[in-house]
């Protein structure tokens, strides 16, 4: 009985063992690990202390920090204003004085106020515009053009006087630009730039073709010789004997053929000058939502402009402005810059500092200016457009 009894004790036992493999036993089997708790699988976050070669950053100011750009547009009038005054002084004390004998002789000092002023609106422009040195230089250039053209056939002023008196207007504003601000990178590359165009520069190949650029350059000074020709051939003579007493020569308006040659020599600065300011900075613009910024701004949706879904405010933008390639809104944007601030500096820089000058008399010449660079946007409009 005993050993019966130890057999079937066997028996059940072999029952719950595992089974033989080639007549003997299987290794035991490795432990099962224990499932971890959610309590023991979190890790505390190991604490590093600092040594003490490590650097502390210093901690952040509570105050805003000012605008470097605001701090910046200062210096730069201070500059322009010095410069301009300085050189404007050696160049009266070394030449000869001709200008002095065109120039109003009681200026109060509202009308010398609003002169400097007119400069510090000016630089505000350049400045918060967003313009280079290149900008600058090529826009006063397109500025000083009918002063001195007027000057130059009308009053007699020597060329030499005229030229170094252009030379300084152009170069003192420039001057701070060219130390606060780099070129833009439509103006780097051939053909009065510096470097070369970066690959994302968009219509490269345009920009830094040397053709291209010198034959628009030609095409704006014809645009502005012809313009001023059929001026001069209609009723403006006798408007600026109306409106400008103190006329020295009237040999040009009468004569317009035979000074040609001339007229276009000095008109040619201004057409280099349009292809800075006007075309490479617009065949190079980038594209409008690029630049747009801030999560409501109308301009940032204008190219996925969906008419069903649109705003009344997105309807009006897209219809006025939206629809416009990149490149045309800053043809656009530069052209009316170029207008209204060349009719504002011709009839400031005429009525404000010529003797017998009317306002409305330099208003009108201005005028001519201004429909010749209206009809130069059109031209660069046309020319630009297969780049779109």
């Amino acid at each position: 009985m005993p050993r019966s009894r130890r057999a079937k004790s066997h028996s059940i036992s072999s029952n719950n063992a595992e089974p033989l493999v080639n007549g003997s036993m299987p290794p035991p089997s490795p432990p099962t690990p224990a499932r971890a708790s959610p309590v023991t699988r979190r890790k505390a976050p190991s604490v590093s202390k600092p040594s003490s070669s490590a650097t502390i950053p210093p901690p952040k100011s509570t105050h805003a920090p000012s605008h470097p750009s605001a701090l910046q547009f200062g210096i730069a009038v201070i500059i322009s204003l010095v410069a301009e005054s300085a050189a404007h002084s050696v160049a009266s004390s070394v030449g000869v004085g001709d200008l002095a004998g065109i120039s109003k002789r009681d200026v109060s000092v509202f009308e010398l106020g609003g002169l400097l002023a007119w400069r510090i609106v000016l630089m505000s422009i350049y400045w918060f515009g967003g313009f280079d040195a290149i900008d600058v230089a090529s826009l006063n250039t397109l500025l000083q053009t009918p002063i001195f053209i007027l000057l130059h056939y009308f009053y007699s002023i020597s060329t030499g006087t005229l030229i170094t008196t252009c030379t300084i207007t152009i170069l003192a504003p420039a001057l701070p630009f060219y130390l606060l601000r780099p070129v833009s990178p439509p103006h780097t590359g051939p053909v009065l730039g510096s470097g070369k165009v970066t690959t994302r520069t968009r219509n490269r190949t345009i920009i830094v073709d040397p053709i291209t650029t010198l034959a628009t350059a030609a095409t704006a000074t014809i645009i502005f010789t012809a313009t001023l020709e059929l001026a001069f051939v209609s009723k403006l003579p006798v408007f600026l004997v109306l409106h400008f007493r103190g006329l020295r020569d009237l040999t040009f308006a009468h004569d317009v053929v035979s000074t040609l040659p001339t007229l276009v020599m000095w008109l040619a600065p201004a057409g280099i000058a349009s292809t800075q300011f006007l075309f490479r900075p617009a065949e190079g613009a980038i594209c409008s939502s690029e630049t747009a910024t801030g999560p409501n701004s109308i301009a940032l949706h204008h190219s996925h402009f969906e008419p069903t879904t649109a705003t009344f405010l997105e309807h009006v933008y897209h219809n006025a402005w939206g629809w416009y390639t990149s490149r045309q809104k800053e043809l656009i944007g530069r052209t009316i810059t170029l207008g209204a601030l060349l009719l504002a500096e011709t009839v400031m820089t005429i009525w404000g500092t010529i003797e017998g000058v009317e306002f409305v008399g330099a208003l009108g010449y201005a005028g001519v200016w201004a429909a010749g660079v209206a009809l130069l946007g059109i031209f660069l409009d046309w020319v630009g457009g297969p780049s779109d």
